[in-house]
């Protein structure tokens, strides 16, 4: 299985002049035969995750730029959140990359919390990034201010140890340009490895996101959104209807997952991404990353708010369809049901009992709950394994979902 992505969607994105099947990669990380097995258990643990399936070529980029939709359309101005702490050696690579996009209508806004390593005197050095210095509380009270200072007509975050794709940019600012354009789009995502760059077993794999309603649902829950392969006209990020808080987009209470809180009460509130079949995000698997690290040493944090977000938000699934608040509550019982038995596997007897016994108060069906939930996982892996490998028209996906 070869996860390219040279098939741009329509004449939209190709420039002419350019060449096809433009090759990218980092200087970390191998690419694995489909054949062969993942000796790692901790790419293991990626691979259990039902939307993210493994590559086995090299990953490639879109045909050439993006060209606005008409000669009348120009390039909407796009806002790129970074924040960071103490990351100066990560954010180097990642000013570098974002300047090669070669974007003419571009802010970056380095959202800082503190950082003692040089950080500001080096943004201070490049001139055209928006510096906000600290502190701040978390990383999402950090995108929260970048929101706040954000001049861009659409809005995306790029993380330290993140990298766009070629191209990424230009394709995201001519969908944009459309006058029909949605208000948020959801691109291609690739995640490779940043350690062990000799390693020959090191695989690349692909984040696959779903179309149709169900589908992508699932995704939002039991998936990994891919937070930042998403792109936002920035007064959807600010409407009173999908505020956390006063002043705050994300939940500031939340330290990981705020991100997929929101996406979860846009989509309760109606909201549906445009699917931009061409990369816009890679993501870099290394032992510091703070959602999908190969050894799953925030498990407990994670689960612990996903549960915590789902039960804050099933007052507005249960003013949606019936089968939106039964989602959130089979996909509550999940967690619940992994976090005990982490629980149970660290010798927290205690702990693992009163979570069982609190999950059953909240959820009477808590074991039919549970047997949903793994007919869910399991449709959306067998989704994601369906979409094809290039981009293409995903119809029929959003059909079967």
């Amino acid at each position: 299985m070869l996860c390219y992505a040279d098939q741009p969607p329509s004449k939209l994105f190709l420039s002419p002049q350019k060449t096809s099947n433009t090759q990218f990669s980092f200087t970390s990380g191998r690419w694995r035969d489909k054949d062969s097995s993942v000796q790692s258990q901790a790419f293991q643990s990626i691979l259990s995750v039902p939307n993210i399936r493994i590559c086995s070529g090299p990953l490639t980029a879109a045909d050439g730029l993006a060209t606005l939709p008409s000669s009348t359309a120009t390039w909407p101005r796009i806002t790129l959140i970074t924040p960071t702490l103490n990351r100066l050696s990560f954010l180097r690579d990642l000013i570098k990359n974002i300047q090669d996009q070669g974007y003419s209508n571009l802010e970056h806004i380095v959202v800082d919390g503190g950082s003692t390593d040089g950080t500001a005197e080096y943004v201070a050095q490049q001139g055209h990034i928006t510096f906000i210095p600290g502190p701040d509380r978390n990383s999402h009270h950090a995108m929260n201010k970048g929101i706040a200072a954000a001049t861009g007509e659409v809005v995306g975050f790029a993380n330290t140890d993140d990298r766009l794709p070629p191209g990424a940019l230009a394709n995201v600012g001519a969908y944009f340009a459309m006058p029909q354009a949605s208000d948020v789009l959801n691109g291609r995502c690739f995640l490779v490895p940043l350690e062990n760059p000799q390693d020959s077993q090191s695989p690349a794999f692909e984040l696959q996101h779903m179309s149709g309603e169900r589908g992508l649902f699932d995704e939002l829950m039991f998936g990994a959104p891919g937070f930042n392969s998403w792109f936002f006209r920035r007064s959807l990020l600010t409407r009173d209807d999908l505020m956390a808080g006063p002043g705050q987009t994300f939940d500031e209470s939340l330290i990981i997952a705020a991100d997929r809180a929101w996406l979860l009460r846009l989509f309760l509130t109606g909201h549906r991404p445009h699917r931009l079949m061409v990369p816009t995000y890679i993501y870099q698997l290394h032992s510091a990353s703070a959602t999908l690290d190969p050894a799953a040493q925030q498990a407990d944090g994670i689960l612990t708010e996903h549960r915590r977000l789902a039960i804050h938000l099933l007052p507005l699934a249960r003013r949606q369809p019936p089968g939106h608040a039964h989602a959130l509550s089979d996909w509550i019982a999940h967690e619940s049901w992994q976090l005990l038995r982490r629980h149970l596997r660290s010798g927290r007897v205690a702990a693992a009992i009163d979570l069982l016994i609190r999950s059953i108060g909240q959820n009477p069906a808590f074991p039919l709950s549970l047997l949903r939930a793994r007919r869910r996982r399991r449709r959306l892996a067998a989704l994601a394994a369906a979409l094809p490998e290039s981009g293409s028209n995903v119809d029929s996906q959003a059909a079967a979902a």
